[in-house]
């Protein structure tokens, strides 16, 4: 086989030849790796030393380390499709999903053969079967969420969100609730239909910090993270750019820089909520809460994980109608939560935020007859904060805050001299802050 490669006018090897020689059914992606295309899987997958092994098979005992190092630098100039998701145009999201045995088109409820021109890297772990039904999921959703029936449909729709690829909708979810009340469950549903080499596993501070876990994201439909730590989040910002269209600039350990836009939409599963410094719009509008709280011990006779698994196929059958559904409304955010995720999430968030605990907290007095001057307002917040382990916002942003819930400042003559105060509001000096 080596005879092909010798160039007949030097009598030496040539790197180009053996370069497009390897090249056909390779796709490279924007992270520099390179992938080959699983005819039967139908999706491209990468593999360690890829372009290594085919220059060997190529070469034989004629290859050598100085080669390869040709044969790479060549194949930057070979015609090689781009793989993996794109920066999706539009509204950021494909309409499309590869099954074990095709290629889902969930907007035009179509079904076809896998096709390498889409260049997947991802692909669901079940076959797509038109006439599957999911009965005991059916039932498990019932029970987990109490027979709530606008709960249960956000549910479908939120799975549905979650098998396709893309985050249009900038959003991250959180299951919150103690053990034995099916938010378990309902990740590794999640986990068992999408695949471990489907989805990243960042937990929230990981992704916060920005480092080199961040690669992670690339080319994943979904992370999905369970226990995430309570503690205080510093300064979620790459969180905010990861769900928000943004690009990210990070580097496989060792590997040169890349940038690309993450559609991998962040699950967390907690016992606790966490703490964050940010109360911005930014931050808040990113998140759905789903409360998980009934108990479930002994409420499924018999019950076997493993049937709701079996169900893959029908549970997709489902989310897809709610997929569409979800799709084709014309508001924004598309997201209607029912009462019960919108209390859930408010709850989230305000936990989530010291401002917001304190203000709730025992020592702050709220009504339209109260008022403290704002230096003793401001002082009591930074105390507490203080106490409680938060860094406190500075006066000025303090204000802010006060406002966007609705107190507000006035001139008032106190001890014979004009003070500033804030009206609606109260504070009551605690011993050891007297």
């Amino acid at each position: 086989m080596t005879a092909q490669f010798i160039n007949p006018d030097t009598g030496k090897l040539s790197a180009v030849d053996v370069a497009s020689w390897i090249a056909p059914d390779l796709g490279r992606a924007i992270d520099g790796t390179y992938h080959e295309y699983d005819t039967d899987a139908g999706i491209y997958r990468p593999r360690e030393g890829l372009i290594k092994a085919r220059v060997a098979a190529a070469l034989g005992d004629r290859y050598s380390a100085t080669v390869l190092g040709q044969v790479e630098a060549h194949l930057l100039n070979v015609t090689i499709p781009e793989v993996g998701p794109p920066v999706i145009p539009g509204e950021g999201y494909l309409d499309h999903i590869v099954l074990m045995n095709g290629v889902y088109y969930w907007k035009a409820h179509e079904f076809g053969g896998h096709d390498p021109r889409l260049g997947a890297l991802n692909r669901l772990q079940f076959r797509y079967d038109a006439t599957a039904t999911c009965p005991v999921f059916r039932d498990w959703l019932r029970v987990t969420f109490e027979d709530n029936a606008q709960v249960i449909r956000h549910v479908w729709e939120v799975l549905g969100y979650l098998l396709m690829t893309g985050n249009p909708e900038q959003i991250a979810f959180l299951f919150y609730g103690e053990g034995g009340n099916g938010k378990g469950t309902l990740m590794r549903v999640l986990e068992n239909m999408i695949g471990a080499d489907n989805m990243a596993a960042l937990t929230l501070h990981q992704i916060a910090e920005g480092k080199f876990e961040l690669a992670t994201l690339y080319g994943k439909m979904i992370n999905l993270a369970g226990d995430v730590s309570s503690r205080y989040i510093e300064n979620p910002e790459v969180f905010k750019t990861i769900t928000g269209d943004d690009y990210v600039t990070t580097s496989h350990k060792f590997g040169a820089p890349f940038k690309f836009k993450s559609y991998a939409v962040p699950v967390f599963s907690v016992n606790n909520y966490f703490r964050t410094s940010d109360s911005s719009e930014g931050w808040r509008r990113r998140w759905l809460a789903l409360d998980f709280n009934v108990p479930l011990r002994g409420k499924f006779a018999g019950f076997n994980e493993q049937d709701l698994y079996a169900e893959a196929p029908g549970i997709f059958n489902e989310a897809m109608i709610a997929l569409r559904r979800l799709m084709e409304r014309t508001t924004r955010p598309r997201f209607d939560p029912p009462a019960a995720v919108q209390e859930a999430t408010r709850k989230m968030l305000d936990e989530a935020d010291p401002f917001m605990m304190w203000f709730n907290s025992d020592g702050v007095l709220h009504d339209v007859e109260q008022s403290d001057v704002r230096d003793t307002v401001y002082q009591h917040y930074v105390k507490w904060s203080r106490r409680n382990g938060y860094q406190a916002m500075s006066s000025g942003p303090f204000g802010g805050r006060l406002k966007q819930v609705g107190v507000t400042s006035a001139g008032r003559r106190i001890g014979g001299k004009m003070s500033r105060v804030y009206t609606g509001i109260g504070v009551m000096i605690e011993p050891h802050d007297a």
